[in-house]
Formats: C-alpha cells, structure tokens, sequence
C-alpha cells in the first residue's frame, strides 16, 4: 500500500535528521524502532517524539483498515461465483473479481491463457 509506504519512508527520513538510522524495509525499520526507541528518544526534542508517536499511530491505524478491506475482500470472493477460478488467472486477482467490471480477457491474460480459459469455458458448458 503506498501510503503505509509514504509514512514509512517520512518517518525514517524524519528520524534520519536527528541521527536516529532504522533499517531498511518498512517492517524491518519499524521493529528497529520499537528495539531503539528509549535511545531515540534521548536524541529527539519532545516535539518530535510526538510527531514519530502520531506517525506510528497513522501507520497502525494504516495497517489494521487495510487488514479490514483484506478481509472484505476476501469475504465478497467466497461469494462470488467462479472467483476461485478466476483467481488463479494471472492478471485478474481478488479485485478484479470483486470489482464488478467486465475485464477482456485479452487484455489480462497472454494467448496460452486465453486459450486455456476458452477451454474450460467450453468444458464448463
């Protein structure tokens, strides 16, 4: 998700400036954090570690609404007839399941799979 990427990457440049180093990759760099926070925050003045404590409260609240819409998902995908089928057609994915729309096949699939879904279409019928 390139918001929890953004804050991510603002939070580590933020830090960065105040000579707080995390490591890279956003998980990576969080666990750093919570692993050196005491020590970081003996380098950053108290208007800062409130900024970092809102980041980490955004990127929390980033994780868990994006663990809901994951579960949303996944729940309209059971619902959904012919989603499993669909899900393993390379290109089209859980959202392009549960979208609604119309998708061609040519445009998401290579002739080896258009081939292979036409045949099981016609198996299907």
């Amino acid at each position: 998700m390139s918001v929890r990427t953004a804050t991510a990457n603002s939070l580590r440049g933020l830090l960065y400036e105040f000579g707080v180093v995390l490591r890279g990759g956003r998980k990576a760099g969080l666990k750093s954090l919570t692993e050196q926070r005491a020590a970081s925050d003996e380098q950053l003045p108290a208007t800062m570690r409130t900024l970092v404590d809102g980041q980490l409260r955004t990127l929390e609240q980033i994780g868990q609404r994006s663990d809901e819409l994951e579960s949303e998902i996944a729940a309209l995908q059971k619902q959904l007839a012919g989603a499993r089928e669909l899900d393993r057609v390379p290109g089209i994915g859980v959202l392009g399941q549960t979208n609604g729309s119309r998708i061609p096949p040519r445009a998401t699939m290579g002739s080896h799979q258009l081939v292979a879904a036409q045949q099981d279409r016609a198996a299907q019928r």
